[in-house]
C-alpha cells in the first residue's frame, strides 16, 4: 500500500481501518498543523480529538473545538474524544472518555464507542442528556458554565450565579440548528464535551 499525504489517501486508510472493525480517530489536528481546507475533506473516521492533553500541555494547541465544529458543519457528524498523548509522566491523565457500557470488556467498550455512547472530559462530569418538549436538557455536576453549540448562531450559554454551582440547563431547539452539542465547564475550569447530535434526531424524537 503506497501512502501519500492527501485527504483522499488518508480517507482511504481510515475507511479501510473502519471496515476492518477498528474505532478510527483523527488525532491532534492542532499539533499536526492542518487547516480547514484539509481536515474538512477527511472521511471514514468515527471521531476526532477535541482535546489532546499532551499537545495542549506542551504546545497549547491540543484543545480544538473549532476544528470539531468545522467538520460537523460540513454534515460529517463524527464523535469527539479527549485523550492523553502519554509520552511522559507530565502529559498523563488530562483527557479521557466516559463510556456507557454494560461490561468492562473490549467488544462491549468498542461497540459503545462506535455507537457514540460516551462523553469526553478533562475532569468535569455530565450525568444525562435528553430532549423533551422542544428543549435539549442536560444535567451535570458543579458546573460554572454550560454551553450549547449548534453550528449556527442559535445556541448560547448558562452561567452560575454566585457560589451556587449549576447542575442543569435547558435550551430551546430551533429547526435551523445543524446539530446539538454541549460543553460543561466546572468550578475548577475542567471541561466535559458531549458528542454532536443531529438536530433532526432531536426534533424527530419530539415530534413522535
Amino acid at each position: 500500500y503506497e501512502r501519500y499525504y492527501s485527504p483522499e489517501c488518508i480517507s482511504d486508510m481510515m475507511t479501510r481501518a473502519r471496515d476492518a472493525g477498528f474505532f478510527v480517530s483523527y488525532n491532534h489536528p492542532g499539533y499536526s498543523q492542518e487547516n480547514y481546507t484539509v481536515y474538512t475533506k477527511y472521511k471514514g473516521m468515527h471521531a476526532m480529538e477535541i482535546l489532546n492533553y499532551g499537545s495542549d500541555y506542551f504546545f497549547n494547541n491540543g484543545y480544538v473545538p473549532q476544528v470539531y465544529d468545522d467538520i460537523c458543519k460540513t454534515g460529517n457528524l463524527i464523535y469527539c474524544i479527549a485523550a492523553d498523548d502519554n509520552h511522559l509522566d507530565v502529559d498523563r491523565f488530562g483527557g479521557y472518555v466516559m463510556v456507557r457500557a454494560d461490561k468492562l470488556e473490549y467488544t462491549t467498550v468498542i461497540d459503545a464507542l462506535k455507537s457514540g455512547r460516551f462523553y469526553s472530559s478533562s475532569g468535569a462530569v455530565i450525568n444525562d442528556i435528553w430532549y423533551e418538549d422542544g428543549y435539549a436538557h442536560i444535567t451535570c455536576e458543579n458546573a460554572q458554565t454550560i454551553f450549547l453549540n449548534t453550528g449556527t448562531t442559535f445556541g448560547g450559554g448558562v452561567h452560575a450565579k454566585g457560589d451556587e454551582p449549576l447542575t442543569a440547563a435547558s435550551f430551546k431547539l430551533h429547526p435551523l440548528m445543524k446539530y446539538v452539542r454541549f460543553t460543561v465547564v466546572d468550578k475548577n475550569g475542567k471541561m466535559a464535551w458531549s458528542n454532536a447530535y443531529p438536530i433532526a434526531e432531536f426534533l424527530g424524537e419530539i415530534e413522535e
